[in-house]
């Protein structure tokens, strides 16, 4: 028998967000180690085929529709997984994106959007486990970072200060919950091809790219990668600098005469300008 198949043998593990993209993913491995998956989205019928899915890979799954900002909705999910009698994995990774443009013209239900999922739903996944999991003295807590979470991304500020918020909230629980035997998590799975990544809605404010008349070359060297691809002049034909005339040419004639280079009478210093 496969060892890392009963590796979570016995265990309980809900993940949010999880019935398609990474979600899934994470919900498939958790099973296919053992652990009895309880997956939730927001769509009854995206978690029933989810479900179905894991069930035909011999997976045991279950789940139910949740909505991550309604906490009464975190809570009757945290209940699907008591039923089976423990609760020992919660994976907080359902996520909005938002909107892409400059927060001045961002509209206000998109950016309360984003709020309501990334950061109230991290807080009542994290808010319903944790009593559980400190009550029995174990339990893994695993937070979705994103980008944005180490910095600031312009243009996206909805969505990458929400993950800033994740990471800084998911460390403070670390700090709280430690030497208690639960353990808590933070994961950045960096850029994830799903259904969220082509859902994105562009604001007012985007300024376009310029683009370049049809029928117009770049010229030689305006891009520095670019590389000539016209044949030089002829050396006949090039043009050469002319010199400026200078102090050493008063004529202007472009040929100069050797400077005075006699260095010039000492000086007498301070002391001496002043001796009697």
């Amino acid at each position: 028998m496969d060892a890392r198949r009963d590796m979570l043998a016995g265990r309980v593990a809900v993940v949010t967000g999880s019935s398609r993209g990474l979600g899934f993913a994470m919900a498939r491995v958790l099973g296919r180690h053992g652990a009895s998956v309880v997956l939730a989205s927001r769509s009854d019928a995206d978690v029933a085929a989810a479900v179905e899915r894991l069930r035909t890979e011999g997976i045991e799954a279950s789940g139910r529709r949740c909505d991550m900002a309604e906490l009464a909705d975190v809570e009757a999910l945290r209940e699907e997984a008591l039923a089976h009698g423990t609760l020992d994995i919660w994976v907080n990774n359902a996520g909005a994106s938002g909107v892409y443009g400059p927060t001045a013209s961002t509209p206000v239900e998109d950016f309360a959007r984003v709020v309501r999922t990334n950061i109230l739903g991290t807080f009542h996944g994290s808010r319903v486990a944790l009593p559980v999991f400190l009550g029995q003295g174990h339990g893994d807590l695993v937070n979705v970072y994103g980008q944005g979470d180490q910095g600031p991304v312009a243009l996206q500020n909805a969505y990458a200060s929400s993950k800033r918020w994740v990471r800084q909230f998911t460390e403070t629980l670390r700090a709280e919950t430690k030497n208690s035997g639960v353990r808590v998590h933070g994961m950045n799975p960096g850029l994830v091809i799903t259904d969220m990544l082509g859902q994105r809605h562009v604001t007012g404010g985007v300024r376009a790219a310029p683009r370049r008349a049809a029928g117009r070359r770049r010229p030689v060297g305006s891009d520095p990668g670019s590389r000539r691809t016209t044949p030089a002049a002829p050396r006949h034909l090039r043009c050469r600098r002319v010199p400026r005339p200078h102090q050493g040419d008063p004529g202007g004639t472009g040929h100069t005469q050797p400077a005075d280079r006699t260095p010039p009478p000492p000086q007498p210093n301070a002391h001496e300008r002043h001796r009697p």
